[in-house]
């Protein structure tokens, strides 16, 4: 083989070997939990949603979510009255 030919495999091969590392990176963190607390994950979702605080009434709060490489997804789910629900949406600039 001829010494270009040698030096264009391994660089080849190098770049299809760090891009398997990068693949494997990005499907191990995307598929990851939300490390953060409940409260973390109500404050968040509240600031990245663009939404108002929460209505003062509101009962059984449940806040989970999940981040990925280019993403982070927050779920927020809560009981209020219907009046106080509608002013949450009213007041929410991201809804």
């Amino acid at each position: 083989m001829k010494k270009g030919f040698k030096i264009t495999l391994w660089a080849s091969l190098g770049v299809i070997i760090a891009y398997g590392i990068f693949v494997l990176c990005s499907v191990l963190y995307m598929v990851s939990p939300s490390e953060h607390t409940q409260a973390e994950n109500i404050k968040v979702g509240l600031e990245l949603g663009r939404l108002a605080a929460l209505p003062s009434s509101a009962t059984e709060i449940q806040a989970d979510g999940s981040d990925g490489l280019f993403s982070e997804t927050v779920y927020i789910k809560f009981k209020a009255p219907i009046e106080e629900i509608n002013q949450f949406i009213a007041d929410s600039e991201g809804l």
